[in-house]
């Protein structure tokens, strides 16, 4: 904790004998007296008041400079975050494209895609409705040949085994999931790099586990680059996605060719060693200046988030900031070099006119007036709340404007018998003042944060300073005091304490979310068993990215249900369609996670079994509120018929009854109809009335 300090400002009267005036003295000059030390200092005092300034100068030049990298390191590394949280989600939102076409063609051989090209070709287009018209995807056999495709019918009939991705897959060891590099398209010319996987579950005759044909979609790279232009924070900033080789997949500065790779450097390096999050000062190239580069691993993808800013543009930064104080400054090193010239002149002057006793009497008389004045404008102007007090009772006998501004009592309430006693003695506790009064004797000062009962009732935080004022003996003759409002410096602190309290929370929360997930998920099947966690999981991470983006104060119903559904908004003719509709509701941070999960299960059951598993189906969510009570209608229609109710329980159901009932305090009912499920939720949007710690 800082302490207060408290400056005081004294002027001795030296004791002038009765000097005999004698017509012998009065011929003779004086002899100059000895200046002392004092006067042997004056010069060197001189320059080091005016060298003072311009050594503060020099020294706030070096701070704003380390502050001004400082500060562009942090918002480097803040866009590479984003940019690599935007870059995560088109590249999640592509694999999940490609899954979906690769569901489409399940179970179908080559000929029979061959036989139905039309319709499949009319398929993709719908599936690639609203999007861009530059995206699309396609469907190429085990030797390299298009089975069809979103944007072209017939398919190119020119064999794409020179492509990367087709080289890629084909191998045995190919990844699960291929990003390519960049490359022109043969029909239109435009840059794309692609997201492939094998094709699965294929109707060929073919060994299990062989390779049988692959499906990508393209990304176009201009479109990428201009999302990523929105997540800039300097005009002179430039953020873009490389593979963890090098090869450089988009910008927001855009290219016209397959860009090369990175070249070798620091950048590289870091990929090489597998950089998850770190910022890099990458050397001056032939065309580029010296810049920071803040490298980020994209979560799930084998690619980074660059984001970079020049020196120059920190230099810029960094000279914005000192124009002002050179401006103030300079001139006033300049004015303080000619009042020290002025003192100087003025010393020799006093040294002159000291032989005269009138001369001295009257200047050190209006000194000593000079100064009683100085105080009174520095104690009545201070920007510090400023009281004197008696020694024995503290009683205040002089306070100043803020002083009183502080407490809301005037000058003349505070000065008419109050003491500091009246104001601090709650937090004193019962010790006498007299007690009080000893060990400020002992002791000379006391410095500490203590609670100040203002006029009106309430108490406020103050930084409160008590020293003694001292007589030429050094003797204590009075108390004085030097009091700051910190009331809000104090809230400040409490609120980060919350927050922070919050934060770790939440994040034990998630973790005891994400432990009883693992722990209660049927197991009987691998592949279904990491598919469901992986959902969950990710169900919770959304939750938890909603409330750090709001600052866990709560989140935006619409956001939170949307990012469970975002793959089914937008829907082509005859494919899936979800429609969200409801007021605006904030859900307070303890929902958050909680509902996220719900709605996650749904999703996912209505996905497998439900309305989303059907190209006709369709599901409606509405939300109202009543009062504090939120209720959510979960209506879908057009998928398989469910005629009775399941007879075995599921992990989501339980989940569903858990959440709802007893983690929300609120009211859960299925209804399973001939057209789809039926869900009703109702939660209480208060804070639920079990304790933080047995949310779970």
């Amino acid at each position: 904790m800082k302490r207060g300090s408290l400056t005081g400002h004294a002027i001795a009267l030296p004791a002038h004998p009765a000097l005999a005036r004698s017509p012998a003295r009065d011929a003779a000059a004086p002899p100059a007296p000895d200046p002392g030390w004092a006067g042997r200092a004056f010069p060197a005092l001189l320059a080091a008041a005016v060298s003072l300034p311009l050594l503060v100068l020099v020294a706030s030049g070096a701070l704003s400079w380390q502050e001004a990298w400082r500060q562009a390191r942090a918002d480097t590394l803040h866009t590479a975050d984003a940019s690599a949280e935007y870059i995560g989600r088109v590249l999640d939102g592509q694999r999940m494209l490609v899954q979906r076409v690769d569901d489409l063609l399940r179970g179908r051989s080559d000929a029979d895609i061959r036989r139905d090209e039309r319709p499949l070709h009319e398929e993709l287009q719908r599936l690639l409705a609203g999007l861009s018209d530059e995206v699309t995807t396609l469907v190429i056999d085990r030797n390299g040949y298009a089975l069809v495709a979103a944007d072209q019918f017939p398919a190119p009939t020119e064999p794409f085994t020179d492509r990367a991705y087709y080289q890629a897959l084909s191998r045995p060891d190919a990844p699960a999931t291929h990003v390519s590099p960049v490359f022109a398209r043969r029909v239109k010319g435009t840059l794309v790099f692609t997201v492939g996987v094998r094709r699965s579950a294929t109707g060929n005759a073919v060994p299990a586990g062989s390779f049988d044909g692959l499906v990508i979609v393209a990304v176009v790279t201009r479109e990428l680059g201009a999302g990523l232009t929105n997540l800039l924070s300097g005009p002179d900033d430039h953020t873009g996605v490389v593979r963890d080789d090098g090869e450089v997949l988009a910008g927001t500065r855009g290219f016209s060719a397959p860009p090369p790779p990175l070249p070798e450097g620091p950048v590289r390096q870091g990929l090489a060693r597998g950089v998850a999050r770190e910022v890099l000062l990458v050397p001056a190239e032939a065309d580029r200046p010296e810049r920071l580069v803040a490298v980020r691993r994209v979560a799930g993808w084998p690619v980074h988030a660059l984001a970079s800013r020049p020196r120059t543009s920190v230099v810029r930064d960094w000279r914005a900031q000192m124009v002002p104080q050179l401006a103030v400054g300079l001139p006033a090193s300049a004015l303080l070099a000619l009042l020290a010239g002025l003192m100087w002149r003025q010393q020799a002057a006093l040294g002159r006119a000291y032989r005269g006793l009138e001369a001295r009497v009257a200047e050190r008389t209006a000194a000593l007036a000079a100064s009683e004045a100085e105080f009174r404008a520095t104690f009545d102007a201070s920007v510090i709340g400023k009281a004197q007090a008696e020694l024995g009772s503290l009683r205040f006998v002089r306070v100043n404007q803020l002083f009183c501004d502080i407490t809301g009592f005037s000058a003349d309430e505070l000065t008419s018998g109050m003491g500091m006693l009246d104001l601090l003695l709650p937090e004193w506790g019962e010790a006498a003042p007299a007690q009080r009064l000893e060990a400020l004797m002992r002791d000379g000062t006391h410095h500490a944060e203590e609670k100040v009962r203002h006029k009106d009732g309430h108490t406020i935080w103050a930084h409160l300073s008590i020293g003694l004022i001292r007589d030429d003996a050094g003797h204590p003759v009075r108390a004085i005091a030097a009091v700051q409002d910190i009331t809000e410096r104090k809230q400040a602190e409490e609120r980060q304490a919350l927050l922070a309290r919050e934060v770790d929370h939440r994040g034990k929360n998630a973790l005891a979310v994400v432990q009883a997930a693992l722990r209660l998920t049927p197991k009987h099947d691998a592949l279904a068993y990491a598919t469901a966690i992986e959902g969950r999981v990710a169900a919770l991470a959304r939750a938890h990215t909603l409330l750090a983006r709001a600052r866990w104060r709560g989140t935006e119903l619409y956001a939170l249900i949307a990012g469970e559904l975002a793959a089914f908004l937008v829907g082509g003719a005859g494919g899936p369609q979800v429609r969200l509709q409801g007021p605006a509701v904030s859900v307070p941070a303890v929902l958050t996670q909680p509902l996220s999960m719900a709605v996650h299960e749904l999703a996912t059951n209505a996905i497998k079994h439900g309305a989303l598993s059907t190209r006709g189906g369709a599901l409606v969510v509405s939300w109202t509120v009543v009062n504090t009570m939120l209720r959510l209608d979960w209506w879908e229609n057009g998928g398989p018929s469910t005629p009775v109710p399941p007879t075995r329980r599921g992990f989501g159901s339980r989940l569903l009854q858990a959440t709802i009932g007893q983690q929300l305090g609120g009211r859960l009912a299925l209804e399973w109809l001939p057209e789809g499920l039926h869900c009703e939720i109702e939660v209480p949007l208060a804070r639920p009335g079990q304790a933080e710690a047995e949310e779970i």
